[in-house]
Formats: C-alpha cells, structure tokens, sequence
C-alpha cells in the first residue's frame, strides 16, 4: 500500500541486543557482502510517523533531523568526478546555511539500492540499505574522523558536528526510504559501541537497543529536491 494513506506505519526495526560486555565489531567490508559481526539483533515492532502528517517540522537541532528542499545541480550521481566537482560543493552551502557553521568538509558519500537491480552495473561502490538501527560515529570516532579530515586534532576547543545529508535520486522514494529516531528521545544507556572494522583502518559506531520510548520518523514518497 501507498505510505502516504496513513500517518503512522508500523514496522519491525532491526535493534541490537545488550551484550555480555564484550568487544562488539562489525566488519564493514566483508567479503561477498557477508556481513561479519558478533552482534545479535532483534526485531522489535515499532510506530513510525509520517512527517508529511505532522503539525509541526522536525529540527535539526532538537530531534536531530529535518526535511528541507534542495535541488542538486548533479546531473548523475553515479559520476562518481561529477559528483565530487558540483555535488560536494553544493552539500558543504547547504549545511553551511542551515548550521551556521563556519567551515564544512565534505569527506565521504555512499550510493545506496538495492543490489540486483540493472543499474548497480554502472556504479561500483552501490551498497545495499542498512536495516540496523546505528549511528554513523561515537563520540570518540567523530573527533578521530574530523582530525583526519580536517587536520585539527581533537580537543582544538573548536565545535564541531557530524551531519548526513540523505537524498533520494528517483522520485518518487517508495522502496526503503529512510527512518529516523528522534535523537531526543534516546538515552545514553540505549547506544553500544562497536569497532566498524575497515582494511585500512579501524572506525566506531553505535548500535542501538530497543527503548519504546523511542519515536520514529520517515518522509513518504520523497522527492529528487527533498533532503533529510
């Protein structure tokens, strides 16, 4: 059925389970895309919000997310010196407007489908959705990733912010867009650090438990111009 007949959908969300305290990893780069990892999930059942049926817009700075309309100058995202050269640029004016930051980097993208399709011929680094509920960095990775970044080293005193910004690039978005967890309503308690295991190098995310306190979001039928 169409997302868009009703406010809420619920679905089931892939959460981890509370560990024994051991050493979690992931391995980010598994061969065959096999994913590696001493991790157990479980899916827990949760209600995930329509924003187009909210009376008020999310915010980045209290839920940690929002929709906004911008149109990409790229003309093909699986140009992969195309959208370096125009994509890059017009992501750091975005964020740049919207935060008020005084300098952003652009450092890395991902292009996500789903892997049997036709077009993941012509784009060697398409990756499959992510189903686990995550975050992209801990604290203590995000201040390691922006000193590699950056070249400041962590602690310079300046401020400093991790921001995904999620396009869909077919309209409209139907096949799994994206959900969000209202940061607000996650607790420190609810997040597992766990070693994201790269050939090079070695990054940290976290995983999150089940809290049914937890509030959920999602966009219906995103289009090209929309970004979260």
């Amino acid at each position: 059925p169409r997302s868009t007949l009703f406010p809420y959908t619920t679905l089931f969300r892939s959460y981890a389970a509370r560990s024994d305290g051991r050493r979690l990893f992931h391995d980010a780069r598994a061969p065959h895309e096999i994913e590696e990892t001493n991790i157990e999930f479980v899916e827990h059942g949760v209600e995930i919000a329509d924003v187009r049926w909210l009376s008020w817009s999310l915010r980045l700075e209290v839920e940690g997310a929002s929709v906004l309309h911008h149109r990409s100058e790229v003309r093909s995202f699986y140009d992969e010196t195309e959208l370096r050269r125009v994509g890059y640029p017009e992501t750091a004016e975005l964020v740049r407007s919207v935060t008020g930051a005084t300098d952003v980097v652009v450092f890395d993208h991902n292009i996500r489908g789903r892997a049997d399709r036709a077009k993941a011929l012509i784009a060697g680094d398409l990756r499959t959705p992510v189903f686990h509920v995550h975050t992209d960095f801990t604290g203590k990775s995000a201040q390691a990733r922006a000193a590699a970044v950056s070249g400041m080293t962590p602690g310079s005193g300046r401020r400093m912010a991790a921001i995904n910004v999620w396009r869909p690039i077919v309209e409209p978005l139907r096949d799994c867009p994206l959900a969000i967890c209202d940061a607000s309503s996650v607790e420190k308690q609810d997040l597992l650090a766990a070693d994201l295991l790269y050939p090079d190098r070695t990054g940290q995310i976290y995983y999150v438990v089940f809290n049914p306190a937890h509030r959920w979001y999602y966009a219906s039928d995103m289009q090209t111009d929309e970004v979260w």
